[in-house]
């Protein structure tokens, strides 16, 4: 599954980076998210809750951040699994300077398994476009 899009905040580069580079921060954003824990450099292990139609559980994983090119550039690598399946992906995520304001581009390919698989393509697509409306509002 691909994702991508853009998002605009009201806000500077500088301080956006800030924030999509700091755990306790993205942790609040991140819908379900029940832990986020560095356990390395650019590395940390989570649990998140979530659920798409029946398929509801809680899934532990890790994401790395490399690439990192302060302040408009990371690469994210996700790995989780759970009782209902698991999820592997990379995603890039870009900043640009407008001023007053930052426009992020996010861009990424998640391959998922198991009985969450089976929800169906449709509504995995529409559920991980709320996830990331979520995340960035």
């Amino acid at each position: 599954m691909k994702l991508n899009g853009t998002w605009s905040f009201s806000a500077d580069q500088d301080q956006v980076w800030k924030f999509l580079i700091d755990p306790q921060q993205l942790a609040k954003c991140m819908p379900g998210c029940e832990k986020l824990e560095q356990v390395g450099q650019d590395e940390y292990a989570g649990q998140i809750k979530v659920g798409v139609a029946a398929v509801k559980g809680v899934y532990q994983g890790t994401v790395k951040i490399d690439e990192i090119r302060p302040p408009v550039h990371y690469r994210l690598t996700l790995d989780g699994k759970g009782r209902q399946g698991f999820l592997k992906g990379t995603g890039t995520v870009d900043l640009d300077d407008q001023g007053d304001s930052t426009v992020i581009t996010y861009s990424g390919d998640v391959q998922i398994g198991g009985p969450l698989a089976s929800v169906g393509q449709r509504m995995m697509d529409g559920a991980a476009k709320m996830i990331v409306g979520q995340f960035f509002k």
